[in-house]
């Protein structure tokens, strides 16, 4: 089973290598950037310290911030000037409340208007008690404007940003983001995929015991009635006299 697993994950990388190869899209010169709360917390720091953009909302003073450090970064890292960061897209620590727009939307769909109202009553008192929570990015995918600078962040492991070492990752394709994941640590991710391979071993081990119990009790019946004997034949062995 393993070994299947193992054959099917290696030929999906082959194939999306060479679809990767045959188009360009927004994820080839993006990166994602895993953010701790620390770093949260020192640019919040550094925009109040600066008033830096007060004209703007605290998500997109975070995100200008932030570009300006990555650019600082690209610089020192290749030694010229000129690289520019195009655009960052934050993750949040939101995946409850997709969830609950998802429960909205399955309520609408329903026509299911009672509970459309409850659902909507629960996002906005959470809301209200999870605001800080809800608007803390957890990572930043941040799209270079060329392959050449895009190179060089991406050759290093680590970025350090606002005093603590970034992780740095090849951006997956924007429709395979799952963004309520992004939420979870990879520890927690780790662990829910184990229990969900356990789960399913155990499936499969019920199936196999269910089977093989059940093959045994033909295999017992084959035994005691045997098919091979034809009915014509028990007569002629079975005689009125």
């Amino acid at each position: 089973m393993f070994s299947l697993l193992a054959y099917l994950e290696k030929n999906i990388s082959i194939e999306k290598g060479e679809w990767d190869l045959q188009t360009v899209t927004a994820s080839d010169y993006t990166i994602e950037i895993k953010i701790r709360q620390e770093q949260v917390d020192e640019m919040v720091r550094q925009i109040n310290q600066r008033v830096y953009r007060p004209d703007l909302p605290m998500g997109a003073r975070m995100k200008f911030i932030l570009i300006e450090e990555i650019e600082k970064i690209m610089a020192e890292i290749s030694g010229e000037s000129g690289y520019n960061v195009a655009d960052i897209n934050f993750a949040y620590r939101n995946s409850w409340l997709i969830d609950q727009l998802k429960n909205r939307g399955n309520a609408i769909k329903w026509q299911n208007w009672k509970a459309l109202n409850e659902v909507n009553a629960k996002i906005t008192e959470e809301l209200h008690q999870r605001m800080e929570e809800t608007i803390t990015p957890v990572s930043a995918f941040v799209t270079i404007e060329n392959e050449t600078a895009y190179n060089h962040v991406c050759g290093v492991p680590a970025l350090k940003l606002f005093g603590s070492d970034s992780k740095v990752h090849e951006a997956v394709e924007p429709t395979n983001i799952i963004w309520e994941n992004r939420d979870f640590s990879k520890l927690v991710r780790t662990a829910k995929a184990v229990m969900i391979t356990i789960a399913v071993l155990v499936v499969l081990g019920i199936t196999f015991i269910a089977t093989f119990k059940a093959k045994s009790m033909q295999n017992t019946l084959v035994g005691k009635y045997d098919t091979s004997i034809k009915c014509s034949e028990m007569k002629d062995m079975y005689t009125d006299d």
